[in-house]
């Protein structure tokens, strides 16, 4: 008896250990359908229980006999007699005993051809988020609940990583996708894997399975059509685009699942996260992707330039230069080192890049960057010879320049803004400080290129709003360098004056088109009771 005791005993210090570059987390299966048959909760917390580990920022642990930890807790006293299937005060009080400050509530209820299922996080018994969904992935008409349950896991992780779980790093292993659902513990060599939940008359698994060889072997058919096509993905998008975010994800993340090493179905994935405003999301996959698939140098560039959309530049570089090594078109990766650069306010240098790719290929894109980088460098009639070479917009083109032009504008802004500060106190101290009147003469040329650069970058219909209070802010800041400029030049303390309520009319005019961007941006979650995080 001591010698079991102490087994337990090690194993729970062990997985104290081994969660310390991760913090816990309980996922407790809340039983509310009245049938049992109907009830899908711990297939749920599994497939959740999965996600998690994958993605390594949280150490799951599963309310269940199976999961070592867990078991090691009944064995060494500190959970007496729990039930199968805890209440939420239950699991509230088996958590506080094993020392877990996440816990995780999962509901699941098959309804129809479909099922309900409801999430719950919380932190020290606080909720910081729930979401609410009716569920669907079917093949050939008919509920596929195995696929359906993964797929849900995998988006409640994007929604999670994305909101309540955001401060926490990922720590996301690249390996081959397993072809089986559920959790596969950690646990001692000896301890036999953990059994696979019970699911009541599940629909075949979409996963490919080895079939006998044949001399002639009729063609599998296809659960999901191709992601490449106007199936999978062309639904998924509408989804998507209809505000079923979520319902789109767990779609086109079903197609990935069935063939892991389609690259196009990876792609689609990839794209639907960015025209999600997922871009971080959409950076994982696409390295995830990469990993799983090395010759896809196009998946490097991919991740790339979600990297860039999501502020990240130095992921983006470090997936270039992989990129690099791997293709041998280096004309997409030279744009995107330019890209890189431009966002980084390495002028210069971006200038450099994107002169070396419109040599090689003069994409529109690359003229459209260039003429950015000479516009931000106070350079009109060169920029405006590669706007002219860039073309007209299409609607695609319109909704990937905005996003990347916005980010460098306010990486710019929030540069000039601290430059425009310490200028007022050089003259307040000193009137006649050459440099800060050349400091000054400089940021109204800049300023006047962030005007032209806002204006030669139409807003996607979305942002009107919050473009057109970013065009006011921009003028405000001309104007209140244009009235310091007048006081360096003649010592009019009424210039200064209306500089500097100019400039702070600015900051508050970019401050507001910030917010309203930033709503502009936010993703509609269909069926999703989304609740703010409420911080302990």
């Amino acid at each position: 008896m001591k010698r079991r005791l102490f087994a337990a005993g090690f194993l729970l210090a062990a997985a104290h250990l081994a969660s310390a570059a991760s913090p816990q987390i309980l996922l407790a299966p809340i039983r509310s359908a009245k049938e049992p048959a109907n009830d899908v909760s711990v297939a749920l917390a599994d497939a959740l229980a999965q996600e998690m580990d994958t993605d390594g920022r949280v150490n799951p642990v599963v309310w269940s006999q199976g999961d070592p930890f867990f078991r090691a807790a009944i064995e060494d006293g500190l959970l007496k007699n729990p039930p199968d299937w805890p209440s939420s005060k239950q699991a509230d009080v088996g958590r506080r005993a094993m020392r877990i400050d996440l816990m995780v509530l999962v509901i699941g209820e098959r309804d129809g051809q479909g099922f309900k299922a409801s999430i719950e996080l919380y932190r020290g018994g606080r909720r910081l988020w729930r979401d609410e969904k009716n569920m669907t992935v079917s093949v050939a008409g008919k509920l596929d609940l195995d696929s359906s349950i993964r797929s849900l896991a995998h988006t409640w992780m994007l929604l999670m990583a994305d909101d309540p779980l955001k401060g926490m790093a990922a720590k996301p292993r690249h390996d081959t996708p397993a072809a089986s659902p559920g959790l596969a513990p950690r646990m001692p060599p000896a301890e036999p894997p953990r059994a696979a939940p019970p699911v009541v008359a599940p629909a075949p698994s979409p996963e490919p399975v080895a079939a006998k060889a044949a001399p002639v072997a009729p063609p599998a058919p296809e659960a999901l059509p191709p992601a490449g096509s106007a199936g999978v993905a062309g639904e998924a998008m509408a989804l998507v685009k209809a505000g079923q975010v979520a319902q789109g994800i767990g779609l086109l993340r079903a197609a990935v699942d069935e063939k892991p090493q389609d690259r196009s179905r990876r792609e689609a994935l990839v794209n639907l996260l960015l025209s999600a405003n997922m871009p971080e999301l959409a950076a994982d996959e696409a390295h995830r992707a990469a990993e799983l698939i090395p010759s896809a140098a196009n998946l490097r560039l991919l991740a790339a330039k979600a990297w860039l959309q999501a502020g990240k530049p130095d992921e983006a570089a470090r997936d270039l230069n992989e990129a690099l090594a791997r293709t041998e078109d280096a004309q997409e990766a030279r744009e995107l080192l330019g890209q890189v650069s431009l966002y980084q306010l390495h002028l210069s240098e971006a200038i450099t890049h994107l002169d070396a790719a419109i040599k090689q290929r003069g994409t529109p894109n690359a003229h459209y960057l260039r003429a950015l980088a000479r516009q931000f460098s106070g350079e009109p009639e060169a920029a405006a010879l590669d706007l002219t070479a860039a073309g007209s917009e299409d609607a695609a083109q319109r909704e990937g320049r905005y996003p990347f032009c916005i980010l460098v504008l306010d990486k710019a802004l929030d540069t000039w803004c601290e430059v425009v500060r310490a200028v007022f106190q050089k003259v307040v101290v000193n009137p006649d400080d050459k440099k800060a009147a050349t400091l000054a003469t400089g940021l109204s040329r800049q300023a006047a290129g962030a005007i032209a650069a806002l204006s030669a970058t139409p807003p996607p219909l979305p942002h009107q709003v919050s473009h057109e209070r970013r065009g006011l802010a921009l003028k405000l800041l001309a104007q209140a360098l244009s009235d310091l400029g007048v006081y360096l030049e003649g010592h009019a303390e009424e210039s200064l004056t209306d500089a500097r309520i100019g400039f702070g009319e600015a900051l508050k005019q970019l401050e507001t088109a910030r917010e309203l961007y930033r709503a502009e941006q936010r993703p509609k979650v269909d069926n999703a009771a989304r609740t703010p995080p409420r911080r302990p």
